[in-house]
């Protein structure tokens, strides 16, 4: 019975560390007028991918797919943890543009 218990918690533990979807919302927008879209595509097949704001967990990607939101014009560190590589890109988003960036398999975060 011990030993069901010690499977069963390792299973839960695994599955909170591998969250798909929100983790946390990103920084709130403060004005529409420095509002800017951004969209995210993770580009790297079998992978459970965690992408960052400022060293912030926001989205979980199991696999590849698209997570959108807004943010303020400025500067950020983008980053994204896949397994045990970590890779990140200082960004710099300006007013009145939207962007979309792509996670690669290279360790790349490469703006369209």
């Amino acid at each position: 019975m011990k030993i069901l218990y010690i499977i069963l918690l390792s299973i839960l533990l695994l599955s909170a560390c591998s969250r798909i979807g929100l983790l946390h919302q990103p920084p709130r927008v403060t004005s529409a007028e420095s509002a800017v879209d951004v969209s995210i595509h993770n580009l790297i097949p079998d992978s459970r991918v965690t992408f960052s704001i400022n060293d912030v967990r926001i989205y979980g990607f199991h696999g590849p797919g698209q997570f959108d939101f807004v943010l303020d014009a400025g500067s950020y560190l983008f980053a994204y943890k896949n397994g045990s590589q970590k890779c990140d890109a200082e960004v710099e988003l300006n007013t009145g543009h939207s962007y979309v960036f792509d996670l690669k398999p290279d360790c790349n975060i490469e703006m369209q």
